[in-house]
């Protein structure tokens, strides 16, 4: 079998990609949902985010029988309307037992191949363009940085903007030091 782990990485982006971790509970019960999600995407959407990751338990839901995925369906859909790019983790992350129940076979492990990454940072430090800074200077000289994930494990999106805006401005300095 060919192993193509060596091969050359595509060149880094002109501009980062930028993404968000999306917290939400779109449980049919929910009801501050699907409009709080639709604001978090209008915010991303006005800071330059081209992306959007959900941390959402109702995820690992969704092939239980009976489970209602109206709301989630809909902020995918607002979502990709916006020209927004969706992932759906399978949360809670590293210990999926509620999804695993329903189907077992889920449980296959994704292979890696080649080198690029999206760095998740800010977690709540407060100060959303010093962390996409000091992010990005411990990327300095790292082949294949492709873009950048604003994590929030305390729902707070008050940094989203300054994170963004710091990434893009310094991308071009790390893109010079990608070798």
């Amino acid at each position: 079998m060919a192993c193509d782990a060596w091969a050359p990485l595509p060149p880094t982006p002109m501009t980062p990609q930028l993404g968000y971790w999306h917290h939400s509970y779109l449980s049919p019960t929910n009801a501050n949902e699907p409009a709080h999600s639709e604001q978090l995407v209008d915010q991303a959407v006005a800071a330059g985010y081209t992306g959007l990751a959900f941390w959402d338990s109702s995820l690992t839901f969704v092939n239980r029988p009976g489970w209602d995925a109206s709301k989630l369906q809909t902020v995918v859909q607002y979502a990709r309307s916006k020209g927004l790019a969706v992932l759906a983790s399978g949360a809670p992350v590293g210990y999926s037992n509620d999804m695993l129940q329903s189907d077992p076979n889920l449980a296959e492990g994704a292979r890696i191949v080649g080198g690029q990454q999206i760095i998740a940072g800010y977690y709540d430090s407060g100060n959303g363009a010093k962390s996409a800074t000091d992010e990005l200077n411990a990327a300095t000289g790292i082949e294949g940085v492709i873009g950048f994930m604003y994590t929030s494990w305390q729902d707070d999106y008050s940094q989203m903007k300054a994170y963004a805006d710091a990434a893009k401005a310094a991308w071009p300095a790390y893109r010079q030091s990608a070798p």
